[in-house]
């Protein structure tokens, strides 16, 4: 396929455009003035009514019908970036770049050996460690028994423990283990939300049995909460942190950036040692004496990269040039930048869609 000229008008595929931040993507990716395609498993993802064409494809565990659907679509479009936003596609697209290279159309996507290893929380820490990064303590289980122990000496050091798969994502399986004495479940029940986030060893181990696939269990660390959004190319390297004020569900509904210079190197150290590439992110939060302490790593497009591109540097369209081999633009950072999340919604009847 002949490659387009940097001033023509380009054709990108973003997928995963049923994910909640899809709408602060889109906005990141108007910057490039190019046509913007969504793809989804769902039929009904929200992110057709945002995007220029909408179309549903395979899950990327059905990897032939996926390939096929993907590649299929990007003949057909000629598109020229694909720009992933599921942890789980990002493996198999990385296997298959030179495939999708061959017709004309660039993956915004790691190396596979890079993703592998910054999509294992252990793995990751371990490389932490290598480079004296600072991680909590930590260590692989699935023994009911070994997890016990591990629960029972941060008991005593005055900790709580979590445990995690070591290659979820979106806080899947993620548990905080507390006490059960004196805990009050008649309050908890008219005061607090339902939450599957705390459970005891008890509750859990009625969950998991006596074995079960690996966790990954580490120190509960109390402090405040950092997402680092990251661009590295062969031209440029940029970290902001943002610090994540009010949570729901997972997602950030209220952030200010932090010129944190302790994070900022952590991260261009962790960055290089996985060379990692395009634009990514990784997860901190300070332990009980303020330290910033590395949790895991988004080894792609994260939910509220928007921030940075208000901010000032549009990192992802700064990966989509870099990847389309186009002129780089200049950023000027503005570091008092804060973002409030909304919910909005679109109607959809005969008469049409409404945004709001």
């Amino acid at each position: 396929m002949q490659k387009k000229h940097y001033f023509c008008s380009m054709n990108i595929l973003l997928t995963g455009v049923g994910a909640p931040g899809v709408q602060g993507t889109i906005y990141a990716l108007r910057a490039l003035q190019g046509r913007i395609i969504g793809t989804d498993a769902d039929e009904m993802a929200v992110g057709q009514y945002l995007c220029d064409e909408f179309f549903s494809i395979a899950k990327a565990k059905e990897t032939e019908r996926y390939l096929s659907d993907l590649m299929s679509l990007c003949k057909e479009k000629q598109v020229d970036c694909i720009v992933p936003q599921n942890t789980a596609e990002l493996s198999v697209l990385a296997e298959h770049k030179s495939a999708f290279e061959q017709i004309g159309t660039k993956v915004l996507v790691s190396e596979k050996q890079s993703i592998a290893d910054a999509n294992n929380k252990y793995r990751l820490l371990c490389k932490a460690q290598e480079l004296a990064i600072p991680t909590g303590s930590f260590s692989l289980c699935s023994d009911f028994e070994q997890l016990a122990d591990q629960v029972a000496w941060r008991r005593e050091a005055g900790l709580l423990t979590v445990v995690k798969p070591p290659c979820g994502n979106g806080s899947r399986g993620v548990r905080v283990i507390i006490a059960g004495e004196g805990r009050n479940c008649k309050e908890d029940f008219y005061n607090s939300k339902p939450s599957s986030l705390y459970c005891t060893l008890e509750e859990l181990h009625a969950v998991l049995g006596d074995q079960f696939p690996e966790l990954l269990v580490m120190d509960y660390l109390p402090g405040e909460e950092y997402t680092v959004d990251v661009l590295r190319t062969g031209r440029q390297f940029v970290a902001l942190p943002r610090k994540r004020e009010a949570m729901r569900s997972g997602i950030t509904f209220r952030a200010s950036l932090e010129k944190n210079e302790a994070i900022m190197d952590a991260v261009e150290k962790l960055s290089e040692a996985l060379d990692l590439r395009y634009c990514f992110g990784f997860q901190f939060k300070k332990d009980a004496d303020g330290k910033p302490v590395l949790l895991e790593c988004n080894p792609r497009v994260q939910g509220t990269m928007v921030m940075s591109a208000m901010a000032g540097a549009n990192i992802i369209a700064a990966a989509v040039r870099d990847c389309l081999q186009l002129p780089s633009q200049p950023m000027q950072i503005d570091w008092n930048t804060r973002l409030i999340r909304y919910w909005g919604a679109i109607g959809v009847n005969e008469a049409g869609v409404v945004k709001i």
